[in-house]
């Protein structure tokens, strides 16, 4: 499949249970990005017992696409979109 799993290396949960060792339970997937442009680093910002992990992704002024066939992007059916989140947004409330 050609996939590239992005992580800071380091643990990005810490349990409460001393008897348990950290881990890392939060990474990136990417396909036909070149490692160089991806930035990976861990949120410390929150006080629990994990930091989730911000993926960034450098985009150069005259990057060519690796595809040539945009369509996807033409075929979102954003209305019916729309209609899946207020469903989504209704069904939380209740």
């Amino acid at each position: 499949m050609g996939l590239d799993v992005i992580s800071s290396g380091e643990p990005t949960y810490w349990p409460s249970d001393r008897q348990k060792i950290p881990d890392v339970i939060d990474f990136g997937v990417t396909k036909n990005i070149s490692r160089e442009l991806v930035d990976v680093e861990a949120s410390l910002d929150l006080s629990s017992d994990h930091s989730p992990t911000i993926v960034s992704i450098r985009i150069p002024q005259r990057y060519e696409l690796p595809f040539t066939n945009m369509n996807v992007i033409s075929r979102t059916n954003w209305l019916r979109f729309k209609s899946i989140l207020v469903a989504i947004a209704r069904k939380a409330s209740d």
